[in-house]
This record gives C-alpha cells, sequence and structure tokens, in this order.
C-alpha cells in the first residue's frame, strides 16, 4: 500500500545530528510514511548511524557524492507515497510536523505544495519560530511574493510537495 507521504533524507557527512533527524521523524504522531535515506557519499559515520535506527519504514540507498539536489532528486524518483516532504540530516521536526502537513494538505486540496512554519533549534536546545507566527495558523501565501521581501516563509525540511504521474514522466 503507498504510504500518504515519503520522507527523502539527503545524507552527507551530519554523523552528530542523523540519528536526531531520523527519531525525530519515526517519533512522528503521523504514521503513514516512509522514509528515505540518501547517503551522498559520506566520508563520517554517517551512513552507519542512520543504519542503527531500527524502523521498517525506513530505507537507506547511497550514492556517489553529487551534492544534496542530487540525493533529493534520487529520493524521489525512489518514493512510492502522494506526499514528498524533505528532512535535513541535521534538521529535526516536532512530533506533529506530518500531522500539521497533512491538514493543510486537507484545508488546501488544490495546493501542489504546502509548509509550516519552520522552527530554529539553537545547540543548547532551545526553539524558536522562525517568523512571528503562532503554531496551528494558518494562511494562503504568495511565496515568491514574500521571499522577494526576504523574511525567509519557508525552508526545504518545512515543506512537501504533491507527486504526480505527470512529474514522473517529466523525469522520464
Amino acid at each position: 500500500m503507498m504510504p500518504f507521504f515519503s520522507v527523502i533524507v539527503p545524507l552527507y557527512n551530519k554523523e552528530r545530528y542523523v540519528v536526531r533527524a531520523l527519531k525525530s521523524i519515526v517519533a512522528q504522531r503521523e504514521d503513514d510514511f516512509e522514509v528515505i535515506v540518501i547517503d551522498d557519499g559520506s566520508t563520517d559515520e554517517g551512513l552507519s548511524r542512520a543504519r542503527s535506527i531500527s524502523d521498517l519504514r525506513i530505507k537507506i540507498f547511497s550514492q556517489e557524492n553529487r551534492g544534496v539536489a542530487a540525493a533529493r532528486n534520487e529520493g524521489v524518483s525512489l518514493a512510492s507515497g502522494r506526499w514528498i516532504a524533505f528532512l535535513d540530516a541535521d534538521d529535526l521536526w516536532g512530533q506533529d510536523h506530518l500531522v500539521e502537513l497533512r491538514r493543510l494538505v486537507t484545508r488546501f486540496p488544490d495546493a501542489g505544495l504546502v509548509g509550516a512554519s519552520p522552527q530554529e533549534v539553537a545547540e543548547g536546545g532551545d526553539i524558536e519560530f522562525v517568523q512571528n507566527s503562532s503554531p496551528g495558523s494558518l494562511r494562503r501565501i504568495n511565496y515568491f511574493e514574500e521571499a522577494a521581501i526576504d523574511i525567509g516563509v519557508i525552508n526545504t525540511s518545512s515543506i512537501c510537495l504533491l507527486y504526480t504521474s505527470d512529474a514522473a514522466d517529466e523525469r522520464s
């Protein structure tokens, strides 16, 4: 059965963070997902640390180092979910991140991309919202207009996008 979300995790030399990132995914309250880790030729112990997380939803693949975009694209090509979410190996999600994304997808069924407000976590563990928005607030935005005034509305680890067969056909 196809999962609702495919979570793509590009990994390159993030041994210090990758376990924390993967644990934040498997701890999600929304559990209809697969995780695709693409090791992009790491030279540290990140790959072995990723393999230490035992969860059947996690699939790990390796490629020669080609950069984060190539790793994400490879992950998307292996995805089976309807919605693609991204989490960089040195980022983490709160437990309700996928719940919030599913809520957005349901509320805005014509959207091809939805995103939640990113949070910044300092080394000491303090969490701050990057934006002056409250958790759970919803609004439709013109991303390019808002990004053009440099307020950093979303980032890769806070979004998901609709994966359509048209997109798959274009890649072929």
